[in-house]
């Protein structure tokens, strides 16, 4: 199926800034046997005196764009065309817990597709010992891992309440599950961390929901 894309996003400050250096992850990316990204055309606007476009460590799209003159409003202008495949049914050939761990230990690659880069604590997210504990509460030791991320995931839409003034885009998420409220980027934190706590790997991708 194919989708057009249109984001615009504008910043309008106080005051006029007196330069900048920006980091845009705004380009879809192509996923093979998932996604292809036909176009994809970014706009920014006053017109930067640096831009560049690069692939970063994970192959992801980002284009930097640098600003030594003052403004008092930027914006980012983004159209894209992409194709999505259906997504196969496929039967649950996943490994149980015990095995993933031995699956992984074998792998001595730190590529960027090696599950390790998905278990420690990252920046946003830290494993907790209550997410561990929450985890172990949503799942049975003889569920696969597709079971089990489907567990959490649901144990989560349960016992959450989407309340968009409950936190910011700088809340951890160990507050937001304290408080058991928030909003798409907690949950996702939530989920990540629980998931990374119980020995599956994890990380947050960001995109466009059909809705």
């Amino acid at each position: 199926m194919l989708y057009d894309i249109g984001l615009r996003i504008t910043y309008s400050y106080a005051s006029p800034a007196t330069g900048g250096r920006h980091v845009l992850y705004l380009t879809p990316a192509d996923v093979p046997g998932r996604q292809r990204a036909i176009t994809s055309l970014l706009e920014v606007k006053p017109t930067p005196d640096e831009r560049f476009a690069r692939k970063d460590f994970f192959g992801n799209t980002l284009v930097e764009a640098a600003f030594r003159e003052p403004h008092a409003e930027i914006s980012f202008k983004l159209r894209s065309r992409v194709e999505r495949y259906a997504d196969p049914v496929t039967e649950d050939v996943s490994p149980t817990l015990e095995a993933l761990a031995d699956e992984i230990n074998a792998i001595r690659s730190l590529a960027p597709e090696a599950p390790q880069h998905f278990l420690a604590d990252s920046p946003r997210v830290q494993v907790r010992p209550e997410f561990r504990a929450y985890a172990n509460e949503a799942v049975r030791h003889d569920m696969s891992t597709r079971e089990i991320v489907e567990a959490i995931g649901k144990a989560i839409d349960r016992d959450m309440t989407f309340d968009p003034d409950a936190t910011d885009v700088n809340t951890p998420p160990e507050e937001a599950f304290a408080r058991r409220h928030g909003v798409c980027q907690d949950f996702s934190h939530i989920m990540i961390a629980c998931l990374r706590s119980i020995g599956i790997p994890a990380g947050y991708v960001s995109g466009f929901l059909r809705t």
